[in-house]
């Protein structure tokens, strides 16, 4: 197996959470709040990567959310900012180009800010497996072990056996209906596409060059040309502009053939809408209260406010969300729809409410 030094997590905090307004917003974003615990999400990340296996973490975001990780995180490596949101693969590319320069032989962990992982034992022993394997020249994805057949997130097909519990992957789907849902599940051989990934950065960015130069070339140039200041690098904007805004799922993962997926169970949740924070704080029907509330007959529901006293009566499956003087009342099934609320009010100019 390949050689390896440390792992340096790179951690991506680009997202608004517009599918959680009012909870989410432009001034405090899902992971900058603490939705699962007495922790924000972010610091939950970055405390799954602490330790000696590790180098300090580096951050992705925008501008704005510069000072937030600085108040929340007390020991990091760099912030890199983003002009402007080009999706994943330009900055796999940037994180690799920083990992070189930090250390030839880390591996770089890209992981999204705003993932509840429930057993982080678990996921370090993953890494641990992982590692050589990447150190070998694969990149190796995290394919999340489904118990019920989810059709709002994308499934990863295992292949051929590579090492003890690691596969070729077969293929990427998006995704699917209930019935193909369950037709995955009862399978057994596929996984929920966590969007977590270990990479040889050298490898990756050799790959990309390859076989997706429009993301690979603008990103290099954005980060050779790059402005420095302390801990914070803020990237090209006129370079970055130029990167085809794909997600490396699809720029590398989906065309390369050193693609490999570890299937494991972390207790991974996605919270990428009030349903899925509903379900966060509650496996049964009984109704969810985060502040001032009261439910009668309202089976499923959830009620956070930061204030005004909500009571709900006779309504299931509803969310009642207040914040700063907005209020959503939204059907749980349809709260992917939330962000269309977010496109209204930039398109209506009431950004403030954002």
């Amino acid at each position: 197996m390949g050689d390896y030094t440390k792992i340096l997590p790179v951690i991506l905090s680009g997202g608004a959470g517009s599918r959680l307004w009012p909870l989410s917003r432009q001034s405090a974003a899902k992971q900058f709040l603490p939705l699962a615990g007495s922790k924000t999400m972010i610091q939950d990340t970055a405390d799954r990567t602490r330790g000696p296996d590790f180098l300090p973490p580096v951050f992705i975001c925008n501008a704005s959310h510069i000072d937030l990780i600085d108040e929340q995180i007390d020991d990091y490596g760099a912030i890199i900012v983003e002009p402007e949101g080009r999706n994943t693969g330009p900055c796999a590319v940037v994180a690799a180009l920083h990992a070189l320069s930090l250390d030839p032989d880390a591996l770089i962990l890209l992981a999204p800010a705003d993932h509840v992982i429930e057993r982080p034992d678990v996921f370090l022993d993953a890494l641990r497996r992982a590692a050589p394997i990447a150190a070998d020249g694969h990149h190796v994805t995290f394919g999340m072990t489904p118990d019920h057949p989810a059709t709002g997130f994308g499934y990863i097909q295992q292949g051929k056996t590579i090492a003890d519990g690691v596969f070729e992957i077969e293929s990427f789907r998006e995704k699917p209906d209930e019935v193909t849902a369950k037709s995955y599940l009862a399978s057994g051989n596929y996984h929920w596409n966590s969007g977590i990934f270990l990479f040889k950065p050298s490898l990756l960015i050799e790959e990309m060059a390859a076989l997706a130069s429009e993301c690979a070339e603008p990103a290099r140039q954005s980060y050779a040309q790059a402005k420095h200041q302390d801990r914070v690098i803020h990237l090209d904007a006129q370079s970055f502009a130029q990167c085809k805004p794909e997600p490396i799922d699809i720029a590398l993962m989906e065309r390369t053939s050193k693609g490999a997926v570890l299937p494991c169970d972390l207790g991974w949740r996605d919270v990428g809408s009030f349903r899925a924070y509903r379900d966060l704080h509650a496996a049964g029907e009984e109704a969810v209260i985060i502040g001032d509330g009261y439910a009668h007959d309202s089976a499923g529901s959830l009620i956070d406010t930061d204030g005004p006293l909500v009571a709900l009566i006779g309504l299931e499956n509803v969310g009642v969300i207040v914040r700063d003087g907005r209020v959503l009342v939204v059907e749980l099934d349809a709260s992917q729809d939330v962000k269309e609320i977010v496109n209204w009010l930039k398109a209506d100019n009431r950004t403030d409410k954002l």
